[in-house]
């Protein structure tokens, strides 16, 4: 795993600080209980009591930063007071909470971005590996000719070859590829390789009803986003195009009845909300397209 997020220092500097916080770290780990199993399959060098240490350091260091930022604004405008104070804290303290969330919500989306690299180009790789099954090609033969030009596939594919050359069993070395990976379709997949090289079955009738079962769950998510777009235009539509033209008419009426200031920081802000409306529904399409392609 790359390093880690919002590190308040230097990783090596970080790694010595979060033994402080080892006393709250493991206790607290055991309420995220999927953080081992992610970090574990993007091999990382934490463990869930570690990296949970860590974010405590961070919220830590960014709660003081956040405060004392606050007090120095505070004092430089002279409004120093005690509700003044109050909100102080409580800004900084949200304001790192936010920051501890995203730590522990990092590896998750690490593995949602390896699992949409490898889900894209795991079809091409089964299709290619059916052909090349179907002409006689003996399975791990195909499977180091697929080391190269399959994106995540074939760097998975590799970790296997290098495994069975460094003497593991060639179906313990599938089984392991499995259990670490966070794709289901790759982990199914790799399961019935595993299981084919046990048993010794023939392995061309595996692949091509792995390859038909995979092209169809494909097409079903394909229509499965597809029908979710009408609500999302509908939503799209409302709140980007017919919401802030019938809301600036409206406070265009009210502002001529009653004595309200509709000056330029206003109508900047209802601009910033409609810009941050257009990203939000772009992440949020985005988010929702299948990785897959058929």
């Amino acid at each position: 795993m790359k390093s880690v997020l919002f590190l308040p220092f230097p990783e090596r500097v970080s790694k010595r600080l979060m033994h402080l916080f080892y006393f709250l770290g493991k206790p607290l780990s055991k309420a995220f209980p999927s953080l081992s199993t992610e970090l574990a399959q993007l091999e990382s060098e934490y463990d869930d009591w570690e990296f949970t240490s860590i974010g405590l350091l961070a919220f830590f260091f960014y709660f003081i930063v956040f405060g004392f930022f606050f007090g120095v604004v505070l004092l430089v405008l002279d409004k120093l007071s005690f509700e003044a104070g109050i909100v102080g804290v409580l800004t900084s303290f949200l304001a790192a909470l936010s920051i501890f969330g995203l730590i522990l919500l990092y590896p998750k989306l690490l593995l949602e971005r390896k699992n949409n690299e490898l889900e894209a180009d795991l079809l091409f790789a089964l299709r290619q590996l059916y052909i090349q099954s179907s002409a006689g090609v003996p399975l791990f033969n195909s499977l180091t000719s697929l080391t190269k030009g399959f994106g995540s596939v074939s760097k998975e594919f590799e970790i296997v070859i290098k495994d069975v050359q460094g003497g593991m069993s060639f179906a313990d070395s599938l089984e392991k590829s499995a259990l670490k990976n966070p794709s289901i379709h790759y982990r199914r997949v790799i399961w019935q390789l595993s299981n084919a090289v046990k048993a010794g079955v023939e392995l061309t009738s595996v692949l091509n009803s792995v390859v038909s079962n995979l092209t169809e769950e494909q097409k079903i998510a394909f229509k499965k986003f597809g029908s979710q777009l009408s609500p999302l235009a509908l939503m799209y539509l409302l709140l980007t195009i017919i919401g802030p033209t019938l809301g600036l008419v409206f406070l265009i009426v009210l502002v001529s009845f009653v004595p309200i200031s509709l000056n330029e920081f206003v109508l900047a802000l209802i601009l910033f909300f409609m810009i941050l409306i257009q990203f939000f529904f772009i992440g949020l399409i985005s988010s929702r397209r299948p990785s897959v392609l058929i």
